[in-house]
């Protein structure tokens, strides 16, 4: 076992021994978690890798009056949209920074805020109005949540209980995209909210690779 780890080992040992233990006291698991999270959303820095997002929304238009006490449907339809997001140069624009670290009882809790400039490449679908390929930017910052468990010579069971965030500055390439701004929007606010497994379980899984 080399110096490194033996070390590490020592500093886990001491703060399981003591009833909660903050990140300051354990740098070691710090580092390697902000490396391996890091790792993890840095291999999404092309369309080939990016995380990619379906999605369907079906909308109704009604009358602005009532008729017998009730309004009249005019149409139903609905609007499709997929959308590639990808990193723009990690090295370079993601941050990610562990907020809280604290160890109790063989179990991690962490939260973490990230942020970062990304690219991304959506069809959108309007039926009997427009279709179209449209690309842009945008930025992106997230908050997550959660906890994990030691054991077996790393971490193992995370669990992610909150992952939320927001987009903002989102800039088309041209003016094709401007009909499909809400669509465009709707998609891609899924994968910084709550609604997309995907992504939450890519964390879970990263941090659970990670090994003293």
């Amino acid at each position: 076992m080399s110096g490194t780890r033996v070390m590490l080992v020592v500093l886990l040992g001491t703060a399981l021994g003591t009833p909660a233990a903050s990140a300051g006291e354990i740098p070691f698991l710090r580092q390697l978690l902000e490396q391996q999270l890091f790792s993890e959303l840095a291999d999404h820095n092309s369309q080939d890798s990016a995380w990619y997002n379906e999605k369907r929304v079906d909308k109704k238009k009604y009358t602005s009056g009532k008729l017998l006490g009730r309004k009249i449907r005019l149409a139903s339809w609905t609007e499709e949209s997929k959308t590639w997001l990808w990193l723009e140069d990690p090295n370079e624009k993601l941050t990610l920074e562990l907020k809280r670290l604290d160890v109790h009882d063989a179990r991690v809790d962490f939260a973490l805020v990230v942020t970062a400039k990304a690219h991304f490449k959506a069809f959108g679908r309007i039926p009997k109005l427009a279709r179209a390929a449209v690309g842009g930017t945008v930025h992106v910052a997230f908050e997550v949540e959660g906890s994990t468990a030691m054991g077996g010579g790393g971490l193992q069971g995370t669990q992610i209980t909150l992952f939320n965030g927001k987009l903002h500055d989102l800039q088309f390439y041209n003016d094709a995209g401007s009909p499909f701004e809400k669509l465009v929007e709707d998609g891609l606010n899924d994968y910084v909210h709550d609604k997309n497994a995907k992504v939450r379980r890519s964390i879970e899984k990263a941090i659970d690779r990670v090994k003293f």
